[in-house]
């Protein structure tokens, strides 16, 4: 194997060493020579043995968790018993990753940038082993490595502010440098025959001459414009030579050609999927599928070549397939570990590398399923976002047409118009299924909107199928497209919006926000109002319980916005209250919301009540407990109802109260 990553048994990282220690190797052999036949090692990587699927069942698997790719396969017990023997002391721990940054790959295996161990490591495919590469010249602080066409390994040196490249035996052969104090290198991609790398420093692309190392040009300047960057990070080809560069403090990925010209974004900032807080990372896979790692949402978010949003997974916490700080991806055409048995009709395409640098550091191995992004558009189960667990989605499934419609003899009987409606409502209740943030029931034509002729109204207002042109669903050739799967009438796939304004006027009066409840001259907006509340609540100093919320709890908030990072494993919403927590949430209240105890003379009869400061939903945790969804100057002063944080750092999350105080208003100190 001609490969430029051979190991070494040790190599210095400062003022400690990494040791793979020669001593542990005879310890390995002498115990394998004396307890032949009685002791069987596994050797190489542990890796966590559960199948993690997403999405969950029944719906269609696309991704699989392989496991978390962490360290060496510690001594036996034989090889300890050998150990103490021999050398009156235990065989030392193996290699292992302490803070992973980034991964990519070598000949045969698997390069690691460790940021605590200031080294790169290579884990062995074959041999199911990790270890420091041998290099002539170490990396004082490497950020990102991988295989150069030809073979050539290139390793980024943020502190040395150049990207170096090495030959098959560890040599420098090429240095890609510039003054340090204008350049940090964080990622880099070969485009033809010139090396992009992007400088987080000066927030721009630096290109050079891949052959002699010469500087050729810089592409963008700081900046939030497409082709201007904000701490740029890693870099991906896709298989049609574009580029897509992880644009960090923008919270996006940006898609260029070879030339440099902008061609596209991917995601924005924002907690949903396909959108970041801290995007670090980008991989392409063979078929164009890209894949994003954002350490705020703690997940992987997946593309497709065109860069609409497909899915996520992982998750903050350490539930099923959990992510804990996700940095470096790429992709593998081999799986670094056994990928043991697949779920029933699952096929691995290629495998996701991704580095986890806290709580569980090393590198979780996920197989992508073929034909992932047609699997997700159709089938008898596809795939069911917004549905329930265990909830099959009734739409293009071949046997649930009796869901919506009578059958008579084997035969659907056709729907009144007028109770589909009540049909649709059934399931999309926010419970069984999602419910869509814009309601039915309003009058089809107001001042600033008009509805197109051909679309069909119900006794003049909106109905669902207003909007939606179900008829396909019941095709028995039809399957779910890809595109525009909830078959919005006259939809564009390149420019959403225009669906919008087939009724609304092309001006900003339509683009309405259900948190923006008041307009410039102090008058509440009734219609925004209207998207969560099945009639306009009445304004009032103290709550009247007659909010009239169209579902209760986080399904109501789940409708537009996804799960955010939880600092509890078992994460706050929809978590019951103890009796105790509630009274103490009351005390609080009653105390003035101040840091401390309740004031000296409290009833027992004034705790039994529910919080008004922090509201519940059915006695249970909800969105809208610590977060306040109403514009500021809607309640009036000093009301719970209009109670927010004066921080400026809370203000882009609306807390009710201080961040500060919002934890110890129910976990006491």
């Amino acid at each position: 194997m001609n490969s430029p990553c051979k190991r070494e048994t040790h190599i210095e990282c400062g003022a400690r060493p990494l040791a793979v220690s020669v001593r542990a190797a005879v310890v390995a052999l002498c115990a394998l020579v004396i307890v032949a036949g009685c002791v069987t090692t596994s050797g190489g990587f542990r890796a966590a043995r559960r199948q993690d699927v997403y999405p969950p069942s029944p719906q269609t698997p696309r991704v699989v968790s392989l496991g978390n790719l962490r360290s060496g396969a510690a001594p036996s017990a034989a090889e300890v018993q050998v150990a103490m023997f021999l050398f009156g002391e235990e065989p030392d721990a193996p290699l292992a990753f302490i803070r992973p940054l980034s991964v990519g790959l070598a000949a045969s295996g698997v390069l690691v940038c460790d940021a605590a161990l200031g080294a790169v490591l290579r884990w062995d495919t074959e041999e199911r082993d990790l270890g420091p590469l041998a290099l002539a010249e170490r990396p004082a602080r490497p950020v990102a490595a991988a295989l150069a066409p030809g073979g050539d390994l290139l390793i980024a040196d943020a502190k040395a502010a150049a990207v170096l490249r090495y030959d098959a035996g560890g040599g420098v052969v090429r240095r890609y440098a510039l003054p340090p104090d204008s350049f940090r290198p964080a990622g880099f991609a070969c485009v033809g025959d010139t090396l992009w790398v992007t400088n987080a420093a000066a927030h721009r692309i630096e290109v050079f001459n891949a052959a002699s190392g010469a500087h050729v040009r810089s592409i963008g300047r700081r900046g939030r414009k497409s082709g201007e960057f904000g701490s740029p990070l890693g870099m991906a080809l896709t298989p049609d030579g574009l580029v897509c560069v992880v644009d960090m403090l923008n919270c996006r990925v940006q898609v260029f050609d070879g030339s440099g010209t902008h061609v596209r974004n991917i995601g924005g900032p924002g907690d949903l999927i396909g959108t970041f807080g801290r995007p670090k990372d980008v991989a392409v896979g063979p078929d164009g599928t890209v894949f994003v790692t954002d350490a705020a949402s703690q997940r992987v978010h997946v593309f497709d070549d065109r860069g609409r949003p497909l899915m996520a997974f992982g998750e903050p916490s350490d539930g099923i397939g959990a992510l804990s700080v996700p940095g470096g991806i790429c992709i593998s055409s081999t799986c670094p570990v056994d990928a043991g048995s697949m779920p029933v009709g699952f096929r691995p395409a290629y495998y996701v590398l991704v580095a986890e640098q806290l709580m569980r550091p090393g590198v979780r191995v996920y197989a992508w399923g073929e034909g992932a992004e047609g699997t997700a558009a159709g089938g008898e189960r596809a795939d069911a976002k917004g549905f329930a667990e265990g909830v099959i989605n009734p739409h293009w499934s071949a046997a649930q047409c009796g869901t919506c419609h009578v059958m008579q003899g084997g035969k659907t009987v056709r729907l009144v118009s007028a109770s589909v409606d009540q049909g649709c409502l059934s399931c999309h209740d926010g419970k069984k299924a999602r419910m869509e943030a814009h309601p039915v029931g309003r009058l089809a034509v107001a001042k600033d909107i008009e509805v197109p002729g051909g679309w069909p109204l119900v006794e003049g207002r909106l109905g669902c199928l207003t909007c939606h042109d179900i008829r396909r669903h019941c095709d028995a050739p039809e399957r779910r497209p890809p595109v525009n799967a909830a078959m919005l009438r006259s939809f564009e796939p390149e420019e959403p919006l225009h669906f919008c304004r087939q009724c609304h006027k092309a001006d900003a009066s339509w683009r309405m926000s259900p948190h923006e409840n008041v307009d410039g001259s102090g008058r509440i907006v009734e219609n925004s109002c209207r998207f969560c509340h099945a009639q306009t609540p009445q304004v009032a100093s103290a709550r009247s319980g007659q909010a009239k919320l169209y579902a209760e709890g986080s399904q109501l908030c789940l409708t537009c916005h996804t799960r955010h990072w939880d600092v509890s494993p078992r994460g706050h919403v929809d978590r019951p209250v103890t009796p105790e927590i509630r009274r103490a949430m009351v005390a609080r209240e009653l105390a003035g919301g101040r840091s401390g105890d309740a004031p000296s003379v409290v009833f027992s009869a004034d705790l039994d009540r529910e919080p008004a400061l922090l509201p519940l939903a059915r006695g249970e945790v909800t969105c809208y407990t610590c977060h306040n969804p109403h514009e500021p100057g809607l309640f009036p002063a000093g009301s719970p109802q209009g109670a927010v944080s004066t921080l400026p750092e809370d203000a882009h999350a609306a807390l009710r109260v201080r961040s500060m105080d919002l934890c110890i208003t129910c976990h006491a100190k």
